[in-house]
């Protein structure tokens, strides 16, 4: 069986163990890898025995596992078309590195999202914390803010003057 270090092995199985009982994810394929990524089911989750009783926290944890390998998969997948238009190959262990990195991007632009947020005195992100994010990056910011300001625009305005 061939899994990523990202990856919990009990959520990659070979092709040739393919299991066709769940359809959420089954059938597609990447080619650096040569395996299937199913979504377990409830049936197939691994039973959690905690002396704590913190099944939130299980569950939490359940549900970024599952995000990761669904980022390793996404991951996977745009490698494995640019390099069948590049006529190049490339490792498992560099489509884990790649996801990781990613994976941490992630963890830390949500980290500052939140805090941004929080400084505000909100519990909601909104449009103004991610260009602030973005601050730092001109080119990214002005995309950005192009499209936050095309969505304003388009929206149509719900206020009436009285």
């Amino acid at each position: 069986m061939l899994a990523s270090p990202s990856v919990p092995s009990n959520q990659v199985d070979s092709t040739q163990n393919n299991n066709n009982n769940n359809k959420a994810l089954s059938g597609q394929t990447c080619l650096v890898h040569d395996i299937n990524i199913e979504a377990r089911s409830r049936s197939h989750a691994p039973i959690h025995t905690s002396t704590t009783g913190n099944m939130a926290g299980d569950a939490e944890e359940d549900v970024r596992e599952r995000l990761k390998a669904a980022l390793w998969f996404a991951v996977g997948k745009m490698v494995d078309e640019e390099m069948l238009k590049r006529n190049r190959n490339v490792t498992p262990q560099f489509i884990g590195a790649l996801t990781e990195m990613a994976w941490a991007q992630i963890e830390n632009v949500a980290i500052d999202l939140e805090n941004f947020s929080r400084h505000a005195g909100r519990s909601t992100i909104t449009t103004d914390d991610v260009l602030l994010l973005t601050r730092r990056n001109q080119d990214l910011h002005d995309i950005i803010k192009d499209f936050v300001d095309q969505k304003k625009a388009a929206k149509p305005s719900t206020k009436t003057k009285r």
